[in-house]
């Protein structure tokens, strides 16, 4: 349970967010929707302890959001991930970073931490990756090792920022159904997106921002007609 309550952030006297207050359960699928400069990843990275909280709290189960994320690792898939690009990075090495959490520096990784990152290849159905380079991978494939890696910290939470971004519209569909599997399997996912019509046939709850809380409802008919008029006065 993620409970926010009178957030607000400013950049250099600029509002970016304002007073928001929202409930997130475990086990929801959740989608973060709003036009350009909303606040939506923002919001993100406040939730992921990324940035710092100026006026409001983030609690995870009561207990605040500073304290939870020492003890507790979030699974994060950001807008972009750079790597050097010449850099021989197996696909399994970028998956077994999610292992690194609480582990002292130079610490081995155990068989434990190599099995779980097997499986999260499996799950996904991309063991065969394994040992390519990560260069080597198409964009939809690239995005599957991440979420293979998010999958291998085993976190309860998965945050994702635009993960539709280098991925084609096929690809996209079958993205979003490995999501909705993770989330049947109880993860906790939460997704700031643009793609508001092809995300809602899988997440349970959207969350429409633009600075201030708009919506906090169930995607049905009626709400995504009123957040498609919203994003559209917005841009």
């Amino acid at each position: 349970m993620i409970e926010v309550r009178n957030l607000s952030y400013q950049i250099k006297e600029k509002t970016i967010l304002e007073n928001i207050n929202v409930d997130i359960r475990e086990g929801d699928f959740v989608a973060i929707i709003g036009p350009n400069g909303a606040g939506k990843s923002t919001f993100l990275k406040l939730m992921l302890g990324l940035l710092p909280i100026q006026t409001g709290s983030i609690h995870y189960y009561q207990q605040d959001h500073t304290d939870y994320l020492k003890e507790n690792q979030l699974a994060y898939l950001p807008q972009k991930e750079a790597f050097t690009p010449n850099f021989p990075l197996k696909v399994i090495d970028l998956v077994l970073m999610g292992r690194m959490f609480g582990k002292k520096l130079f610490r081995r990784l155990t068989k434990k931490d190599m099995d779980i990152a097997i499986e999260s290849l499996k799950l996904l159905k991309i063991e065969q990756f394994k040992d390519k380079l990560i260069n080597n991978l198409s964009g939809g494939e690239f995005q599957r090792v991440l979420l293979a890696r998010a999958l291998a910290t085993e976190s309860k939470y998965i945050f994702l920022d635009e993960p539709e971004a280098g991925i084609d519209t096929v690809g996209l569909a079958g993205f979003y159904e490995l999501l909705s599997h993770m989330n049947e399997l109880g993860k906790t996912i939460i997704a700031v997106s643009h793609d508001l019509d092809k995300l809602s046939e899988y997440c349970k709850i959207v969350i429409c921002l633009n600075k201030t809380l708009h919506c906090h409802a169930k995607p049905d008919a009626n709400i995504k007609q009123i957040i498609h008029e919203f994003i559209e006065e917005g841009k």
